[in-house]
């Protein structure tokens, strides 16, 4: 759970298959977060929370080298996806109509331009393809990058 008011990463630790543990805290003890105003959140392993205009991720609860590179100066992240089955980081940009792939340090890998993105409000991978939540419709994008 992220709370960026605290300026902490909670996990919640399954104790068997009804119940959780308390919270505990995902961050180390040595890590000052600043989520940077991010309210969308991911992981894969690492953690990854964005705002419209940036991205951080954090590996074992230690801030990561990590700098997401995009194709234009005028991405505006509106939601994110990675799971540890994907092979890279999913940024859907809905104001330029586009899914940008980032590598694990962010570095860009490639991009699907496509109208319905400008509608777009979630993007889930597979390994084959990529999902869209446009309204109450989910389109299939076939991956071509």
């Amino acid at each position: 759970m992220l709370d960026d008011a605290n300026k902490d990463i909670y996990k919640y630790i399954a104790i068997d298959t009804k119940s959780f543990a308390p919270r505990v805290s995902y961050l180390s003890a040595e890590t000052a977060a600043n989520f940077g105003g991010g309210k969308m959140m991911t992981i894969d392993g690492a953690v990854y929370i964005a705002s419209a205009s940036s991205m951080r991720k954090y590996t074992s609860g230690n801030k990561s080298d990590f700098k997401a590179v995009f194709p234009n100066k005028t991405a505006v992240i509106s939601q994110i996806f990675d799971s540890p089955d994907a092979p890279f980081t999913y940024v859907l940009d809905s104001k330029n109509s586009a899914i940008y792939t980032l590598e694990e340090t962010g570095a860009f890998h490639g991009q699907i331009v496509d109208p319905i993105l400008s509608s777009a409000s979630h993007v889930v991978s597979t390994v084959e393809d990529v999902y869209v939540l446009s309204g109450s419709k989910v389109y299939k994008i076939s991956k071509k990058i």
